[in-house]
């Protein structure tokens, strides 16, 4: 499992440089047995939606089909991120509150 964050937070290129370089193996072993929180894993990813930055896919996605300027685009993109944040953030809290 704690494999898996650093691949979630790097992507699939961080990935390939786990696996090559043996890291990867090592840190499955070290986590071996921990137990992870799913609210926990749900709030670490809510909050790595706030304020995402400009070469973000979803930033092209946005500015290049509504014809947005670069500042429009990003006040949008800023807004959606981190309402989605703020959402996922709370829905944590409530989760954590009922269990």
């Amino acid at each position: 499992m704690a494999a898996i964050l650093p691949v979630i937070g790097g992507g699939d290129a961080f990935k390939q440089v786990l696996q090559d370089s043996g890291i990867g193996a090592a840190i499955a072993s070290a986590a071996d047995g921990a137990q992870l929180n799913v609210i926990v894993l749900m709030a670490i990813g809510a909050g790595s939606l706030g304020l995402n930055h400009v070469n973000h896919a979803g930033f092209r996605l946005v500015k290049e089909p509504f014809g947005m300027n670069l500042i429009k685009a990003s006040k949008t993109q800023s807004v959606v991120q981190t309402l989605a944040s703020v959402l996922g953030l709370a829905t944590a809290l409530l989760l954590s509150a009922s269990a």
